[in-house]
């Protein structure tokens, strides 16, 4: 909260020191979120209004699991996960891709060398 005014606005302290979010508050979850891509991936990131605001550590959470799948069951059971070995390309497709587009975003930053695509109805 400290180093993003967005993401402040959105915070409350209790008397205990610790920062507390509302979690039912659309604005706190977008400016979480828009926070840690700015901060952490360097993306500046808006979702149109009426549109879901994903929640980003389980999204992260997954793109780490694809990488485990993509390096190999032997790779991720024997080496420390900074020695893994994951692919430097990689294609992917993102069915129901939303407004957001998340999961490409998240990818192409973490991997440079992956690629999607993604697909939607709206």
């Amino acid at each position: 909260a400290e180093r993003d005014q967005e993401f402040a606005a959105n915070v409350s302290w209790g008397s205990d020191g610790q920062a507390h979010i509302d979690w039912k508050n659309r604005s706190a979850s977008m400016a979480l979120t828009r926070t840690l891509l700015r901060q952490d991936f360097g993306v500046d990131w808006v979702v149109p209004e009426g549109f879901l605001v994903p929640p980003l550590p389980q999204r992260l959470n997954y793109l780490h699991w694809v990488e485990d799948l993509l390096a190999g069951d032997f790779e991720v059971a024997m080496k420390a996960p900074r020695e893994v070995r994951i692919p430097a390309e990689a294609k992917g497709i993102d069915v129901g891709v939303g407004a957001n587009c998340i999961f490409p975003i998240l990818g192409a930053r973490l991997h440079p060398g992956w690629r999607f695509i993604g697909s939607d109805i709206d």
